[in-house]
């Protein structure tokens, strides 16, 4: 796991991590410094109320074909998701 945090520190962004209903799940600790919430304040919060109202749609547009391009696998009896590359 420390792997994973390495990475997304490294990343220049942040990572959130929502459920199919999008709710979020997990927010890398570095989200702070660009959207200007703590990451434990949006954990468990419907990611749409962290959208402003005139990008709703082109985001709802985004996840609804980033699902399409999902390959579900079963790793060490885990489910893991992946995008198919496009």
């Amino acid at each position: 796991m420390d792997h994973l945090y390495d990475l997304i520190e490294a990343i220049n962004g942040f990572v959130i991590v929502t459920n199919g209903d999008g709710k979020i799940m997990f927010v890398s600790p570095n989200c702070e410094k660009y959207v200007g919430h703590q990451c434990y304040d949006m954990m468990g919060n419907e990611l749409s109320s962290f959208i402003h109202s005139s990008d709703i749609n082109k985001v709802e547009n985004y996840l609804r074909n980033a699902k399409k391009q999902i390959i579900q696998k079963d790793i060490y009896n885990k489910n893991i998701y992946f995008l198919k590359k496009t």
